[in-house]
């Protein structure tokens, strides 16, 4: 016991854990405030409808961003982390991924629009909003890589400000121009909300560029690309980009799914978006609030995971999982509580609506597998065990899909939805902490 408390303090001491996570959860509060007044603008300037309509375009924006990043991000942190290659060798040597899988998705995404906005989603306003993701995605991208550097280093100050500053820019835009922009068809609306995402993303990278060493000296032999750095990147990368493309191919087909079975049911199309829109834009985004915590953990440990898994300390890697699972449950458990015993007072606080109230109380227990699952899927990507979260992400997929159309057919309208999220949650959680602990178990 003695020796468990003398580890925790002196992880706490040497490792500025507390001063990391501090910073981040005060970063990630500030912008789930910010994300929030967000939500707010848009339920209060957009119909239902119309938000159901954003909503369904959100999927399809997500896979997009998933693709065109390959999974480069996470490889960039972990290997930055490690500190056994210089950081320009990193950057140049997937600059030629990073230029043809943007230009792919490019092409892909600029001349599949019509067919995804008129005949998977069955809404032709969403055609030019799904056409400009083509152009947001390269920027996105771009603040995700230089995120991902500091990540590795474990500075989290330019993290947290970039993340501030893009949801700020993206505030302000919404609360100018949506009011100004209420006459246009929802089609122009939609476009004006995806490009928006443009602006926000430069001035959340110019903050990064200020963090990065003023002083950097290239080579000629810098700009080589380092073949063993590159394996390195994509052996990290494709199992991620797997496990990330099958979530997000998931999340991309939920909403045609939905819509095709549910119309075959009698539902209207109308009752579908609008009840959606309550699920996705108002439930799900309340009970992720909180999430700004075990983000911070997450974000704050994984680092230092990575460093005791590469040096075989797993004395200490079980130690700070253990530590950082119990900190993640007493700060995200008293929330979910409130939000089952009061759901209509936080409803209509936040949106003046008391829509969605049955799938608050549904969902809010359940949530608490999915907060916990971030610090165990973290705990297998330090070692090395990404694989898995692939694995993973592929059955709960699987199950979600299979059982979204299963319950379509037993007319229980949205209801069909919230089963096939509550199974999916479950089941990545339980395939999660088996593995996690059954390898740490054996070592």
């Amino acid at each position: 016991m003695d020796k468990d408390r003398y580890f925790f303090i002196n992880f706490i001491m040497k490792e500025n854990f507390i001063q990391s996570v501090i910073i981040l959860l005060f970063g990630g509060f500030i912008t789930k405030l910010l994300g929030l007044l967000i939500k707010i603008i848009l339920a209060r300037y957009l119909s239902s409808n119309m938000l159901g309509l954003y909503m369904l375009i959100l999927p399809t924006f997500l896979l997009c961003i998933s693709f065109s990043q390959f999974g480069l991000p996470i490889s960039i942190s972990k290997l930055v982390a490690e500190e056994k290659r210089r950081s320009k060798k990193i950057f140049i040597s997937i600059f030629p991924v990073f230029v043809i899988v943007h230009f792919i998705m490019f092409i892909i995404i600029f001349f599949s629009s019509k067919f995804i906005s008129v005949t998977l989603l069955h809404s032709p306003d969403t055609y030019l909003a799904i056409r400009s993701i083509s152009f947001v995605i390269l920027f996105t991208s771009i603040s995700s890589f230089c995120r991902s550097y500091f990540f590795g280093k474990g500075r989290m100050l330019p993290h947290v400000l970039s993340n501030i500053c893009e949801d700020f820019i993206r505030f302000i835009l919404y609360l100018i121009f949506l009011p100004k922009l209420s006459f246009l068809s929802s089609k122009y609306l939609l476009l004006f909300l995806i490009l928006s995402n443009i602006i926000s993303e430069i001035f959340s990278t110019f903050i990064l560029l200020l963090f990065l060493p003023k002083k950097v000296n290239f080579s000629k032999e810098d700009f080589s690309i380092d073949f063993y750095v590159l394996k390195d990147c994509l052996r990290i990368s494709i199992p991620n980009i797997t496990s990330s493309f099958i979530g997000s191919i998931t999340y991309f087909l939920e909403p045609i799914i939905l819509m095709y079975f549910l119309l075959l049911s009698g539902y209207s199309s109308s009752f579908i978006t609008t009840e959606y829109g309550v699920l996705s834009g108002y439930v799900i985004p309340l009970l992720l609030l909180p999430s700004f915590f075990t983000s911070a953990i997450s974000q704050a440990i994984f680092p230092k995971l990575t460093k005791c898994a590469k040096n075989y300390q797993f004395y200490e890697f079980k130690k700070i999982l253990k530590i950082s699972s119990i900190l993640s449950l007493l700060l995200v458990l008293p929330i979910f509580i409130l939000f089952d015993l009061f759901p209509s007072f936080f409803l209509f606080f936040i949106y003046h609506t008391n829509k969605g109230i049955t799938y608050l109380k549904i969902l809010a227990p359940v949530f608490l597998f999915l907060y916990l699952n971030s610090i165990f899927s973290i705990g297998l990507e330090a070692i090395g065990l990404s694989k898995y979260n692939f694995f993973s992400t592929f059955i709960s997929s699987i199950l979600r899909i299979g059982f979204l159309i299963g319950s379509s057919f037993f007319r229980i309208g949205i209801y069909s939805y919230l089963l096939s999220l509550i199974v999916s949650i479950l089941s990545n959680f339980l395939f999660s902490s088996y593995i996690l602990f059954q390898y740490l178990k054996n070592i």
